[in-house]
């Protein structure tokens, strides 16, 4: 089983309900988007581009869950999505939202995104 997580209050709620749905032994994978912040590139220091505020709420939050329920695999998964993407594939991201027109509503499963997992 998989929530989309952003760390935040809703998603941690979900999680937390999920997780005492499944079996112990079963992983609960939480997956976190995370958008390249080009602004951190032009700044040229080693900051991680996709350490974003959800990001970094969403590894505290973990870290609240796996106390909260340590017999429970949880599971972060990173999806990194690069700002050269974004550019390259606005127009299709937009046609493709629904009722939003953002790019923070979109993720999709057919573009090759740097996925890392955390347990």
């Amino acid at each position: 089983m998989a929530v989309l997580f952003s760390g935040g209050v809703d998603c941690a709620t979900i999680a937390l309900l999920a997780s005492h749905l499944l079996p112990d032994k079963e992983p609960l994978d939480l997956l976190n988007v995370a958008f390249e912040n080009p602004r951190v590139l032009k700044t040229g220091n080693q900051k991680n581009p996709y350490d974003v505020p959800d990001r970094i709420t969403a590894r505290a939050t973990l870290a609240e869950l796996a106390a909260l329920q340590p017999e429970r695999n949880w599971r972060l998964i990173e999806v990194d999505i690069p700002y050269s993407e974004v550019l390259e594939k606005r127009e299709e991201i937009i046609s493709l939202m629904r009722p939003s027109d953002t790019v923070m509503d979109y993720v999709s499963e057919n573009n090759p995104f740097n996925l890392r997992v955390s347990t």
